[in-house]
């Protein structure tokens, strides 16, 4: 597993089984991809149903990051 701190940005799910592409991004991105692997019932995002129907070793998951010094706020 890597160490993602506190950075923000853009990552993506592959349903290797079916070909389907989730997109997301975060602030945090530590904190949002741990939370893809919590059993928690009240999550109901539609790549959290489908992590748990295909599993996620039927998933590659790819992130790229952002340098917060180039984001523009405005």
């Amino acid at each position: 597993m890597f160490k993602l701190g506190f950075n923000g940005g853009v990552y993506f799910w592959l349903n290797t089984q079916n070909g389907k592409m989730y997109i997301g991004s975060s602030l945090n991105l530590s904190k949002r991809l741990a939370n893809y692997w919590e059993t928690s019932p009240r999550c109901t995002s539609i790549i959290r149903s489908a992590l748990l129907k295909y599993g996620h070793e039927s998933f590659v998951l790819i992130v790229v990051f952002l340098n917060s010094a180039l984001v523009i706020v405005g």
